[in-house]
């Protein structure tokens, strides 16, 4: 009866109709086959009845309504449990490509709030060290006039001084004075639009904001492509720069989103390398859709990294006396984590979902063979930012 259904039975792996060993069946249904095309062993439950054997904790399999929100938080939770994982998603499973899209755009917000999180955390904190900047350069001017009176005085009394150095301080002193009843500088710039300049456009070369400079001039606010750079420029000078290890921690910064780009190219050529293994996809008659079902799970590989990098980032910032080990933390991050994530993720979808034998070896020789091939193009394209970001690894 199975056997006369108008929809196909159809092989998880490679698609092969399995409608005509279903209808040689006479008494009994065995639990066991084997597909005639691609040679994968399956459990015909799974493949007859699909909807019996889903992961209801997984979003694409979830029931309609509010749980989809928790699900999705569920997905990403045994994401970090990769052969648990594809263990309970199976080929067989119906890909629900709304689901799953659903899925990809939730990741894309939490990389979209991090991104946010950054500029506009860095706008805020250049737009207020700008002003403290101002404040404290105002304050100091009681202590330089002064001096400067002191000065003038001493000269006087003493005769010790020419014309030429009398007529200096007395210019000087006017000149405080001058800028003491001005009052301090100040920046005509909020925050939110500081904010909205950094996020929207953030290799912009100028800005809308001013600046209220000496004798009554106006300049233009810093511009947000050239935010980090002031932003490291204020870390070093304050106080607590010593503490913050400010250059160093500045340029580990610098070096974590490059060697995360490369992490992240690394990632797109593993399932992409699957071709130039002949013997691991042709033979075994995997379906690109499966590929592409794994590698939009796996995206929560470069998410979590952006979004622990975020996290150390902020907490450094926050907490100084913590920024040390957030930094050694980042440097950790960025040189290995990405690379033995994605190795063990794919071993797992090569192994357990895709059913390739010896999937840790075959994800290890596309991981070698992705790593090669990246390396070797930024060698060949950009060989300074491959001596930075490459050479670590090494």
């Amino acid at each position: 009866m199975i056997g006369d259904q108008r929809q196909a039975i159809r092989c998880p792996r490679c698609g092969y109709d399995q409608r005509g060993a279903v209808a040689a069946w006479d008494d009994s249904c065995p639990l066991v086959g084997t597909c005639a095309e691609c040679g994968l062993e399956f459990s015909w439950p799974e493949i007859i009845w699909p909807e019996k054997h889903e992961a209801k904790w997984c979003i694409e399999f979830a029931p309609a309504g509010s749980t989809i929100a928790v699900a999705g938080v569920n997905t990403f939770l045994h994401s970090f449990q990769p052969w648990g994982f594809w263990s309970r998603i199976r080929m067989s499973n119906r890909i629900r490509w709304g689901r799953l899209a659903i899925y990809v755009n939730a990741l894309i917000l939490v990389l979209a709030f991090c991104y946010v999180l950054l500029q506009g955390g860095v706008a805020i904190y250049v737009r207020y060290q700008m002003q403290q900047h101002f404040l404290q350069e105002y304050q100091s001017i009681a202590s330089q006039i002064g001096w400067s009176q002191i000065s003038l005085q001493k000269i006087q009394s003493q005769n010790s001084g020419s014309p030429k150095d009398i007529q200096q301080l007395q210019a000087m002193l006017a000149d405080l004075r001058q800028r003491q009843a001005a009052g301090p500088l100040s920046v005509s710039h909020s925050y939110p639009a500081a904010v909205y300049e950094a996020v929207v456009f953030p290799f912009s070369s100028s800005s809308s904001g001013t600046v209220a400079l000496a004798y009554s001039r106006t300049g233009r606010y810093i511009p947000p492509n050239y935010l980090w750079q002031e932003a490291r420029y204020f870390s070093a000078s304050a106080p607590t720069g010593g503490q913050l290890y400010a250059a160093d921690w500045w340029d580990q910064i610098g070096l974590y989103l490059p060697r995360l780009a490369f992490g992240i190219a690394i990632f797109v050529l593993v399932p992409l390398s699957l071709i130039l293994l002949p013997i691991s996809r042709k033979n075994a008659k995997v379906r690109w859709a499966h590929v592409v079902r794994a590698a939009l799970y796996g995206l929560f590989i470069p998410i979590t990294l952006v979004s622990v990098g975020t996290g150390l980032f902020v907490l450094g910032y926050v907490v100084p006396r913590l920024a040390g080990s957030c930094q050694l933390c980042l440097v950790a991050l960025s040189r290995w984590a990405m690379l033995v994530m994605v190795i063990a993720w794919w071993s797992a979808v090569i192994s357990r979902y895709l059913c390739i034998p010896r999937g840790m070896i075959v994800s290890c020789v596309l991981g070698a063979l992705s790593f090669l091939l990246v390396v070797a193009t930024c060698w060949f394209v950009w060989p300074r930012f491959a001596a930075d970001t490459i050479a670590p690894f090494f």
